[in-house]
């Protein structure tokens, strides 16, 4: 009996250690460069000129990205981004495109894409959940063709809540999201043969 209540009690000071030791992890701003890497083959060369705008960033803290939260599920610090979001979000868009096939142009063009950032945050607690909202326009001299938003997930197993667990999982989302762009401005063009030049 003796011997159960010392189990029982070095069990119990080990959750609370283990509890004290993941909180401690919580505290302190992180500060996430965020990449994108294009994943895949890249397509045959489609002979479409697109011109890719600067994406307007529409969030309210602009290098907010993230927040932390302790073993009991209380947020305790921020994850900001080392980079600027919103060209974050053009230069993914542009490595898609290119990947696809498509001559990207930052100059002015019959094609053009752009839009807007809505979300990019990352929340954690036990795992990483990344979201990424973005609203995009398509048009061809000035008309709309496509006028949609997209969302993207990504996440993981959140071990130590580190910038680059942070970081990884918003490239997922933004992956995901872009995914869904770039197959409807592929299905939309494909229905618009004057498009090309």
């Amino acid at each position: 009996m003796n011997r159960q209540r010392q189990v029982v009690g070095l069990r119990s000071i080990g959750v609370l250690l283990c509890g004290l030791l993941v909180s401690g992890c919580a505290f302190g701003t992180r500060s996430a460069l965020l990449t994108y890497q294009v994943s895949g083959t890249p397509h045959a060369a489609r002979n479409i000129t697109l011109a890719v705008s600067d994406f307007r960033d529409d969030r309210n803290d602009k290098r907010d990205v993230g927040g932390v939260r302790n073993t009991w599920g209380m947020k305790t610090a921020k994850v900001v981004a080392k980079n600027d979001v919103a060209q974050w979000v053009r230069q993914a868009l542009v490595d898609e495109l290119t990947q696809q096939g498509y001559t990207v142009s930052s100059a002015p063009a019959s094609l053009a894409v752009g839009g807007k950032v809505l979300e990019v945050y990352c929340d954690s607690y036990m795992t990483y959940e990344g979201k990424v909202l973005l609203a995009v326009e398509l048009r061809r001299d000035g008309a709309v063709l496509l006028d949609k938003t997209y969302a993207g997930k990504g996440g993981g197993m959140n071990w130590a809540a580190t910038s680059k667990g942070y970081a990884k999982a918003l490239q997922e989302a933004l992956a995901t999201a872009l995914y869904d762009v770039v197959s409807d401005i592929n299905r939309t063009l494909a229905e618009q043969p004057t498009a090309r030049r």
